[in-house]
């Protein structure tokens, strides 16, 4: 049975509303099929909100 590589990470954020974006998406052009976990540490910026809004998944 063949074995797909997925890359796991864990990005810890406190109020990265303006850099979220750009890490993501360094993460996802690693070649690798990748899972995100991103933990937020009641940002005051508006970083929660935007990723409940679904900004990084297109939603």
């Amino acid at each position: 049975m063949g074995q797909k590589n997925v890359l796991s990470v864990v990005i810890p954020v406190y109020n990265e509303k303006d850099t979220i974006g750009r890490v993501v998406q360094k993460v996802n052009q690693c070649g690798l099929k990748t899972e995100i976990i991103i933990v937020d540490d009641c940002s005051s910026d508006g970083t929660r909100e935007m990723l409940r809004g679904g900004y990084l998944t297109g939603k």
